[in-house]
């Protein structure tokens, strides 16, 4: 199956604040969004999101989308699902594929901090190659895995101290210890469940310049918030 042309069915003349393309991919109307930064937004083609293109100009924030509305900045994502109030519950938008550009209905769900942080891949420092699997204390002479997790709503850390002859062995005890613990975890079934309707979007809907411009906005985000964290009293 090729991918959909960009920059088809130029629909801009309906008073967008963004310049906007229509598409179709496995069936579904969608709309591309021009961002910031050579990226592309994607949402269905609903009355809801024209209406919000239609009073709202949108950029690349952090890594989604984002606009400054009401004296303050706002994400397409949570103003979809209805969660744009300042009093927070701690329920938020998510985004299933981890795409914060990624705005279609099908990708977002409702869902609570712990749970969001659940739905995440490898980070880009772990050295141990295997998700939620960190290396503590690699140069001293008690190396050990961990692997973090909830119980009883309570943060608890399991070690699997290891010798030179047994790293490799602690480790794969540390993945089947982690798979064991997620496999009758209510949250972590939820969060990795399929919701219904989805399908995958090439990346090349998102910009040429995906790879490299999303990269870096996830830097920066990260980044953010380790500042944000360190500026706390």
């Amino acid at each position: 199956m090729e991918d959909p042309a960009l920059h088809v069915d130029k629909i801009e003349q309906l008073g967008f604040k963004n310049r906007v393309w229509r598409f179709t991919w496995m069936g579904v109307a969608l709309l591309q969004i021009e961002l910031t930064r050579g990226l592309f937004g994607i949402a269905d083609d609903t009355e809801q999101v024209r209406e919000e293109l239609r009073q709202n100009r949108y950029h690349a924030r952090e890594c989604y989308i984002g606009s400054w509305i009401d004296g303050r900045h706002q994400f397409l994502h949570n103003r979809l699902l209805d969660r744009t109030s300042k009093e927070s519950d701690g329920i938020t938008a998510d985004h299933y594929n981890r795409m914060g550009l990624d705005c279609r209905k099908c990708n977002l769900r409702l869902l609570t901090k712990r749970q969001q942080a659940l739905n995440h891949n490898l980070r880009s420092d772990n050295k141990t190659h295997y998700r939620s699997i960190r290396l503590q204390n690699p140069k001293n002479p008690a190396p050990c895995w961990t692997y973090t997790y909830y119980k009883y709503g309570k943060g608890r850390t399991r070690c699997f101290s290891f010798t030179e002859a047994t790293k490799l062995q602690k480790l794969a005890e540390a993945v089947a210890f982690r798979d064991g613990v997620e496999a009758v975890d209510d949250d972590f079934r939820l969060v990795k469940s399929t919701p219904m309707g989805y399908f995958d979007l090439p990346k090349t809907v998102f910009g040429s310049s995906y790879e490299e411009e999303y990269e870096d906005l996830k830097r920066i985000q990260r980044h953010t918030k380790s500042d944000q964290r360190n500026n706390k009293v």
